[in-house]
């Protein structure tokens, strides 16, 4: 809420808080604290502070590649775009092309997962 009044300041400072509580809770590799640190990570790149969304955003994907959670390459994939972003901003395109084009390939993996389900559905009960 607070990144959308462009308040990143006070955006930074719940984020933040955010992630301490979700460490002295032992979620520091749950969903919710890899999108804690994601939307901190937006905030900075909204706010200009690239080198620190970069930071929170690797971390996700450090974080996201322990957890080897590949069945949600949606997730996966959009950490990859959100890099891919942040290093577009800094002017890093050599950088920036390595991570949309991992966000791609993950985007089709799960497309071809979908295709397969669908094709492997027999939908002769449902008509």
């Amino acid at each position: 809420m607070f990144s959308a009044l462009n308040r990143y300041d006070s955006a930074e400072i719940y984020y933040l808080k955010s992630i301490e509580l979700l460490k002295r809770s032992n979620l520091d590799s749950s969903d919710r604290y890899i999108n804690v640190l994601t939307s901190l990570a937006c905030n900075y790149g909204f706010w200009g502070k690239n080198e620190k969304a970069i930071e929170y955003y690797k971390l996700a994907y450090k974080i996201f590649s322990f957890k080897n959670d590949r069945h949600n390459y949606i997730q996966f994939a959009n950490i990859n775009s959100d890099l891919g972003w942040i290093y577009e901003k800094s002017n890093k395109i050599d950088s920036a092309e390595k991570y949309y084009v991992e966000a791609s390939n993950l985007r089709n993996r799960e497309l071809s997962h979908f295709h397969s389900l669908l094709n492997d559905t027999d939908f002769s009960n449902f008509i």
